[in-house]
C-alpha cells in the first residue's frame, strides 16, 4: 500500500481527535458525561424525565474521505424528511461558516418524540450528535449548541493538525 500526502488543509489522528471532545465541563449543569475513545455520552437524569447527548466521531485519512461520509449522511437526512410528511419539518444549515445541519432524526412532534441529530464536517474529523430523551424533554436547541461548542473547539485546534496521508 502507497501513501502520499495530501496538500490543503491538515488531519487529526484518532488521539489527537479523542482529546479534542467535548468533556463533563462542555456540558450545561447537572449533566454527567463520560468519554470513551471516539465516542461522548451525556445525560441529564431529573425526577421522571432524561435527556441525553451521545456524540460520535468518524476520523478518515484525508478531508476529501471525509467530505464524502458528511454528503452521505446529508443525502440520507434529505431523503428522509420530505418522506414523513411533518409540516415544518427540514434539514437545517447551522450558520457557523461551517458544514454543519440539524434535522429531526426520527419521533413525532404532534406526540413530543423528536430525537434531533447534528453532523459537523471539519477537515478530516465528521461528528454525529444524536440528542433524545424523555416526552417533550429533547430540545432542538440545546443539540444545536452542543454541536456548535463541538465544532469550536475543534477550530480552536487546527494547530494541532499534522499532514494527512492518503493510502493508495
Amino acid at each position: 500500500m502507497n501513501s502520499k500526502s495530501h496538500g490543503g488543509s491538515g488531519c487529526w489522528s484518532e488521539k489527537e481527535a479523542e482529546s479534542l471532545l467535548l468533556g463533563p465541563s462542555d456540558f450545561p449543569n447537572n449533566w454527567q458525561a463520560a468519554q470513551s475513545g471516539l465516542t461522548v455520552n451525556a445525560k441529564h437524569i431529573e425526577l421522571m424525565t432524561a435527556k441525553l447527548i451521545n456524540i460520535t466521531v468518524d476520523i478518515f485519512p484525508d478531508p476529501e474521505d471525509a467530505s464524502s461520509k458528511f454528503s452521505e449522511y446529508r443525502s440520507h437526512a434529505e431523503v428522509t424528511v420530505p418522506n414523513r410528511g411533518y409540516s415544518g419539518d427540514s434539514v437545517r444549515e447551522i450558520s457557523t461558516g461551517d458544514l454543519l445541519y440539524i434535522w429531526m432524526h426520527k419521533g413525532n412532534p404532534s406526540y413530543g418524540t423528536e430525537a434531533w441529530q447534528a453532523v459537523g464536517l471539519l477537515s478530516n474529523f465528521v461528528f454525529k450528535l444524536n440528542h433524545s430523551g424523555s416526552i417533550n424533554n429533547t430540545k432542538e436547541g440545546l443539540a444545536e449548541s452542543i454541536a456548535v461548542k463541538q465544532l469550536e473547539k475543534l477550530k480552536d485546534s487546527k494547530h494541532l493538525q499534522g499532514m494527512c496521508v492518503k493510502h493508495t
